[in-house]
């Protein structure tokens, strides 16, 4: 009896013993499936990961080369800037001088202008001294001739007059 009990007893351990190796056979696959699932995920996001690498390298090599892009055109900006601010200074340079050489050509116009209207009243004087001149030539040239009649009507004619 003990025999038969000690057989039954091992008979039913065995039993649960190959029940729980089932058990944990089924366990050990499902395990396997997760894990393998899980290593499938894992190796999916880490081409996922790869590819945000590349894609993140390739965001950080454009933003670097706009960023060289913008700091050329600051610097350009700048030289630019410096060239517009000289160019103003020069304007306003220019301007000045134009507005000096305008002074200057005014008055040098109003010099032009006086010395003209003397030259002007000086052929007026010119002209009017000519016509006395001429007067005067003929009123001596008349009175020249009047004292040569005079001359040759005296009785007293002496060669030393």
């Amino acid at each position: 009896d003990q025999l038969t009990a000690c057989k039954r007893m091992l008979d039913s351990s065995e039993r649960g013993w190959k029940e729980e190796r089932e058990t944990m056979r089924d366990e050990m696959k499902r395990l396997e499936a997760r894990y393998t699932q899980a290593k499938d995920i894992v190796a999916k996001a880490a081409e996922e990961k790869e590819t945000r690498d590349v894609d993140h390298k390739a965001r950080v090599k454009e933003y670097s080369a706009m960023m060289s892009e913008v700091t050329g055109l600051k610097e350009e900006n700048q030289e630019l800037r410096v060239r517009v601010e000289h160019l103003a200074g020069q304007e306003v340079k220019l301007s000045k001088e134009a507005k000096e050489a305008g002074s200057e050509s005014r008055r040098l116009a109003a010099e032009l202008a006086a010395s003209e209207e003397r030259i002007a009243q000086s052929e007026d004087t010119y002209e009017n001294m000519l016509k006395i001149v001429k007067v005067k030539s003929k009123e001596n040239d008349e009175l020249r001739v009047k004292m040569e009649e005079m001359l040759a009507h005296s009785p007293s004619q002496s060669p030393a007059v």
